[in-house]
């Protein structure tokens, strides 16, 4: 079987926007890191195979706005350090006749980190913390996030 995938320029587009970052030690050992982006997104000109105008719609899977806000701890002459954080994503169009609509979706992640010698850390990520599911994208069936992951890794720094 042969799978072909195809690509189609449907008018012109236009994207303004703003992203900002922002880090704070509030301690020592307490971080806070926040970031923010706002995309104003518009087709100017457009239309679908079939004839239908798309013009003034919004862009397909891509989000108007998302956020992230982290804070992370370590503990002091342990080693030891700890990380908790949410990721915010708005609503946003499966598709490009702006027909059908994601929801809005909030999750949360978790991270630790331990320096098992000089230069040598181990980590453990948590994606997702509570396995929350909504639908990412939509066509002949509902395509939804991933679930909880976890990762470890060990880096060494020379």
């Amino acid at each position: 079987m042969l799978f072909r995938s195809e690509s189609e320029t449907v008018g012109k587009s236009r994207v303004r926007g703003v992203d900002l970052e922002t880090k704070a030690e509030l301690t020592d050992n307490l971080s806070l890191t926040g970031g923010y982006s706002y995309m104003d997104q518009e087709v100017v000109r457009g239309t679908l195979r079939d004839g239908t105008s798309i013009t003034g719609n919004r862009f397909a899977t891509a989000p108007e706005q998302t956020a992230s806000l982290w804070t992370h701890y370590a503990l002091p002459d342990t080693g030891m350090s700890f990380g908790i954080g949410a990721r915010y994503i708005s609503a946003y169009y499966f598709d490009a006749a702006n027909t059908s609509k994601s929801e809005s979706a909030t999750l949360f992640d978790a991270a630790f980190g331990y320096q098992v010698v000089r230069n040598t850390e181990l980590s453990v990520n948590v994606s997702n913390l509570f396995d929350k599911q909504y639908v990412v994208n939509s066509g002949t069936a509902d395509y939804y996030n991933r679930g909880r992951s976890i990762s470890a890794k060990i880096s060494y720094r020379w």
